[in-house]
């Protein structure tokens, strides 16, 4: 009895697929994968029988994915030789719709003489190791609109496949703005059209290029290259610099003009108003010369020459040029006409203190002594003593002959002596007449008047303050306010601590009153 089941046993074909494996190309969908089929423990009639295996079937699971797959030709060819007891066809199997990336474990059914068998198989196009890959882009890199961005990609054992690029975040630093408004593109080439990326094989290294920037400035950010074998992709983080030479010369351009434009504001403006306050002094001194040579026009003597001689010489000191050459700071300051420099100032402290001395001198012999003398000029016509109206006026003029001028404490007794010897020989007494002033002088036309001056400093101080005002505003506005992240309580301290302390380095402009000129000189201002 059990040599009959034993033998039922061996009578039993046995199938098996020699490698249970339908392989395609790594992420391949559709193509055509081989297995050998095999029977053991033929009988004599199965080893020759024709059609032993038919009905070639792939069961359709799992689906989805919807795979199509067909055994062509069905039965298949067999192979040979056969052996002893069994047989081998090979199985060719038309696939299509296999995702990439994909393995599956599948039945494959067929009839073996007769009988229906399932044999389990794996379908699959997956890598036959694993996959690595490294993609590289410089850290940083300067370049212009339009050119493109260089990235390397070294591929291992396994081919990438759908490489593409995702999420390129490149950000200007503080506007924000992409660095490519219509995207990147990952291409093969560097210029000319783009020619895409689509798959790059095993074992290679591969240049390829980031295409579109068009944008200006500094940007930073992250890119990230994926595959399908690396749906996450990988992150790259660089910082492009993006400009043009024509910005660069343009920007150079700009600073050379603010450069000019601040030593106007530093160096000019404040020269210039310097200079117009040193001016004030010497515009009082010389409007009161002149106001002295009106009063001489009404000499009836016509004995005053060295008077009016002295009053000549002080207003041709009073010009310009002649300022200038006793120190006034020249209207373009020249690294070597400092207006600060004490050589300088004293210089000119000494002359403007003479002219002063002189008119005062002068002032208190007209007013004190010539004034009087010929308020009698018309009785002294009368009582014929007009000649020592003219010797008193002669004497008075002799004080004016030689420098420097007369102290005024020595003027004194000389003029109430003068004065005096016409009162002696008049018999009415003072009539106290006095000679108006008529006509005009323009020595030192050349020269602007104290109010001229006065409006000068003032008009160049307002524009030199608004500048410093608005630049200052307009800096901190760029440094601090027009970004993308303002508004924080410490962002308007930051403000304020900007608007405080930057305008005080222009408050040169503005340290001396137009008042204390003269004191601050050491001059002494008669009036």
């Amino acid at each position: 009895m059990l040599a009959l089941f034993a033998n039922l046993a061996a009578a039993e074909p046995t199938p098996k697929l020699v490698n249970p494996n339908a392989t395609l190309k790594y992420g391949e969908t559709a193509g055509v994968a081989d297995m050998v089929l095999q029977v053991d423990g033929l009988e004599a009639a199965q080893k020759t029988a024709a059609n032993l295996v038919t009905g070639f079937t792939d069961l359709g699971s799992p689906s989805p994915p919807n795979v199509t797959i067909k055994v062509v030709p069905n039965p298949p060819d067999e192979l040979f030789p056969a052996g002893a007891t069994a047989r081998s066809w090979l199985i060719k199997m038309e696939i299509g719709g296999l995702p990439a990336n994909t393995s599956q474990k599948r039945h494959l059914r067929f009839d073996l003489a007769g009988k229906s068998v399932t044999l389990e198989y794996t379908l699959s196009n997956m890598a036959i190791g694993s996959f690595t890959w490294a993609p590289k882009v410089p850290a940083s890199i300067a370049i212009e609109p339009g050119q493109a961005i260089p990235l390397s990609i070294s591929v291992g054992p396994v081919p990438a496949t759908g490489v593409a690029l995702i999420g390129p975040f490149l950000s200007e630093k503080t506007s924000k703005y992409p660095l490519a408004p219509e995207g990147l593109k990952l291409c093969r080439n560097a210029t000319g059209t783009c020619e895409s990326v689509s798959a790059l094989p095993a074992n290679s290294a591969t240049q390829l290029w980031l295409q579109g920037a068009s944008g200006i400035g500094e940007y930073d950010g992250t890119i990230t290259i994926a595959s399908n074998e690396k749906s996450g992709g990988d992150s790259l983080t660089m910082t492009v610099f993006s400009t043009t030479t024509c910005r660069k010369v343009g920007g150079i351009a700009v600073i050379f003009l603010s450069v000019l434009f601040a030593w106007f504001v530093t160096v000019y403006a404040r020269n210039y108003v310097t200079r117009s306050q040193l001016l004030l002094p010497a515009t009082l001194v010389r409007d009161r010369f002149l106001a002295l040579q009106l009063r001489l026009e009404g000499d009836p003597t016509g004995a005053i020459t060295h008077i009016k001689v002295q009053i000549g010489k002080s207003l041709a000191k009073l010009t310009l040029a002649k300022l200038e050459a006793e120190g006034l700071p020249r209207s373009l300051p020249t690294p070597w006409n400092d207006p600060t420099d004490p050589k300088q100032i004293e210089s000119y402290r000494r002359v403007l203190q003479e002219l002063s001395d002189w008119a005062a001198a002068l002032e208190a012999i007209i007013r004190d002594g010539l004034n009087p003398i010929w308020s009698k000029w018309t009785e002294a016509v009368k009582g014929k003593f007009e000649q020592v109206v003219i010797d008193a006026t002669a004497d008075l003029d002799l004080l004016a002959k030689d420098d420097p001028a007369p102290k005024l404490e020595a003027l004194a007794p000389k003029i109430k002596a003068e004065v005096a010897k016409v009162d002696k020989a008049s018999t009415g007494g003072l009539i106290g007449t006095t000679i108006s002033a008529v006509g005009g002088g323009g020595a030192a036309a050349a020269l602007p008047s104290y109010e001229q001056l006065t409006l000068q400093i003032a008009r160049i101080s307002i524009f030199a303050w608004i500048v410093v005002i608005l630049g200052t505003t307009l800096a901190g506005a760029l440094a601090f306010v027009l970004n993308s992240s303002f508004g924080s309580l410490l962002d308007f301290v930051k403000c304020f601590a900007w608007g405080l302390g930057v305008p005080l380095g222009a408050q040169a402009l503005a340290t001396t009153t137009l008042g204390s000129v003269a004191t601050s000189f050491g001059i002494t201002v008669k009036k």
